[in-house]
């Protein structure tokens, strides 16, 4: 078998058109995000997933850190699931990442900041999950099924998201061109 009959092939080979129809799909959340943390007080962001979503997350606080003066923890969302924990999250902005939506430790995290007051975000790939509905904000990764390998396509929707709020929130000019175009990019790199 050659590899591109392989399903992991075919579902690598939808990343450029996956990424090209992100945009147009969150741009109005993307706007209405940014300005609401533009015009808060908060400068800090709680992240909580697992999995590769977590990878995911660990990207974001890097690229955000390094390029502007928000910080981003990472949590623990057993703290509040487990132990009970009383985390005030009322001046943070809580982010929520998980292909499926479905991370009950990942929901409880975006539930409290909600109590609280906080920004919430989910970044799913199922619009009618329990945490897109729950998040005041959800960008929705849009990848379609995966059937070879979980995360193919949804991990790299959720790098773009994240990198394309990091550079909204920094003004980045340059690097928000190069997002706008990275499908063609990748298109022509497919061999």
């Amino acid at each position: 078998m050659e590899y591109k009959d392989t399903l992991m092939w075919k579902e690598i080979s939808e990343m450029p058109e996956v990424l090209g129809k992100i945009r147009t799909t969150n741009e109005g959340v993307m706007r209405s995000l940014v300005s609401a943390i533009k015009n808060s007080k908060a400068t800090n962001f709680v992240a909580a997933a697992r999995g590769t979503s977590d990878n995911a997350l660990t990207y974001f606080k890097y690229i955000l850190e390094i390029m502007s003066n928000y910080t981003v923890g990472l949590s623990a969302p057993s703290v509040i699931t487990l132990y009970k924990g009383k985390i005030n999250y009322s001046n943070s902005i809580v982010i929520g990442c998980s292909q499926s939506g479905y991370a009950k430790d990942v929901l409880e995290v975006i539930e409290k900041a909600n109590l609280q007051g906080a920004i919430t975000i989910a970044v799913t790939n199922d619009p009618e999950s329990p945490m897109a509905t729950s998040a005041k904000y959800h960008l929705y990764c849009n990848a379609g099924e995966e059937k070879s390998v979980t995360a193919t396509k949804t991990f790299n929707a959720q790098l773009y998201l994240l990198s394309w709020l990091a550079c909204e929130l920094t003004d980045d000019k340059d690097s928000l061109m190069f997002l706008r175009h990275i499908d063609k990019e990748m298109a022509l790199a497919m061999p």
